[in-house]
C-alpha cells in the first residue's frame, strides 16, 4: 500500500523512517507559502499605516479643516431708503472692518476680522452668513457687483482670492493671483472699479473681472479671470492708480523720475488695436484722482489740480 502523503516530515523520522521526497516539497511549499503571507499581511499592514498617516496630514492641513462657512437661506431685508433723522443713533457697531468699495447690498453689509469675512443684516448687525479660514489672514476685502472679495494671505503674499455671493455667502468662485508670471509679491492694493476689481503692488496689476451671475466652470464665464495685467518698465514701481471710463490712471517712480501713464480700460495685454498704453508722460510727479469723463492728477510740488486730454495727455486745465 501506498504510504499516505499527509504524513509529516517530523512525523516521518520520529518514526525513523526516511523523508518521503514529496511530503518534503510540500511542507517546504507550505513553509514559502506561510513566509509570503507573512509578508504580505506586513506590505499591506505598511500601506494602510501610510495612508493613514497622508490621510491624517491632508485632513490636518486641508481646507476640510480650516474653512467653515455658513451660508444664510435667504438675502436680509431690504433697508429702504429715507430721510436722515435729526438726531442720529448708533443701532449697532462691530470690531470689524468694513469691505472697501461699496460696502453693503440691498439688506447686508460685508465686514471682516482677521480670519472671518461676514456679511450682517444691516438693521441689527447680527451675522447672517460667514466664512472663515483658521489658517490664514484675511488680508483685504472688497464688495462690488454683489460679489465680497476677500484676499487671505498665503505665507508672505496676499494671493488667495476667494468669492462670494454678498447676499447669502455662497462661495462663487477662488484663484491665485500668480497669471502670466506677474506673482503678488507682499500685500497688494484693492481698487474696485466699475465692472473689475483692480489688485496692485509695485510690481503687477491685475484687473480682474466681476460679474453679478455665477461662476459657470464649464465655460469658465464670471469666473474671475483676468480682464488684463499690467507691469511696468524695469526700473519702475507703480505708487498708485485710479480706474475710470477713460481708462486706469496710473502713478510710477521709476529710475529716470517719475512717470503718469494711461492705461485702456478695456484692452486685452497683449492688442494692437487699440493699444493698452494711451499715453505715457514722463517727469510727471502727478497722484492720480480721476479717469472718467476727465483725466486728473494732483501736482505734488504745487497742489494743483492738473486735466489732461484722454487721448493725447495734454494738459487741458490747472
Amino acid at each position: 500500500m501506498r504510504e499516505d502523503r499527509s504524513v509529516t516530515v517530523d512525523e516521518q523520522l520520529e518514526r525513523g523512517d526516511a523523508p518521503d521526497p514529496a511530503v518534503a516539497a510540500l511542507a517546504r511549499h507550505r513553509a514559502s507559502v506561510r513566509r509570503l503571507r507573512a509578508w504580505y499581511a506586513a506590505v499591506i499592514a505598511l500601506v494602510v499605516a501610510a495612508a493613514v498617516v497622508v490621510a491624517l496630514v491632508v485632513w490636518r492641513s486641508g481646507e476640510i479643516t480650516h474653512v467653515h462657512l455658513r451660508t444664510a437661506s435667504r438675502p436680509a431685508p431690504s433697508v429702504p431708503l429715507a430721510s436722515p433723522v435729526a438726531q442720529p443713533a448708533i443701532r449697532w457697531q462691530s470690531a470689524d472692518a468694513t469691505a472697501v468699495g461699496t460696502p453693503f447690498v440691498g439688506g447686508t453689509v460685508v465686514t471682516y476680522s482677521q480670519h472671518t469675512v461676514t456679511g450682517r443684516d444691516a438693521l441689527t448687525g447680527e451675522a447672517r452668513w460667514t466664512y472663515t479660514r483658521t489658517d490664514r489672514d484675511v488680508c483685504e476685502v472688497a464688495q462690488q457687483q454683489g460679489r465680497a472679495i476677500a484676499i487671505y494671505r498665503n505665507g508672505r503674499n496676499c494671493d488667495q482670492v476667494t468669492t462670494l455671493d454678498t447676499a447669502t455667502g455662497k462661495r462663487d468662485w477662488e484663484r491665485t493671483l500668480d497669471e502670466n508670471g506677474l506673482p503678488i509679491n507682499g500685500r497688494p492694493l484693492m481698487i474696485p472699479g466699475n465692472d473689475s476689481i483692480y489688485v496692485m503692488t509695485q510690481s503687477a496689476l491685475y484687473a480682474i473681472q466681476v460679474s453679478t451671475s455665477e461662476c459657470n466652470a464649464d465655460t469658465s464665464s464670471a469666473c474671475g479671470s483676468d480682464n488684463w495685467t499690467y507691469a511696468p518698465a524695469a526700473g519702475c514701481a507703480m505708487t498708485s492708480a485710479v480706474p475710470g471710463n477713460s481708462g486706469v490712471l496710473i502713478s510710477e517712480h521709476c529710475a529716470d523720475g517719475d512717470h503718469l501713464v494711461l492705461r485702456h480700460p478695456t484692452a486685452g495685454t497683449d492688442s494692437k488695436d487699440p493699444k493698452p498704453i494711451k499715453w505715457r508722460l514722463n517727469d510727471n510727479g502727478g497722484i492720480p484722482v480721476a479717469a472718467d469723463s476727465f483725466v486728473a492728477a494732483i501736482d505734488p510740488s504745487t497742489h494743483e489740480l492738473v486735466l489732461y486730454d484722454t487721448d493725447k495727455g495734454k494738459v487741458t486745465a490747472q
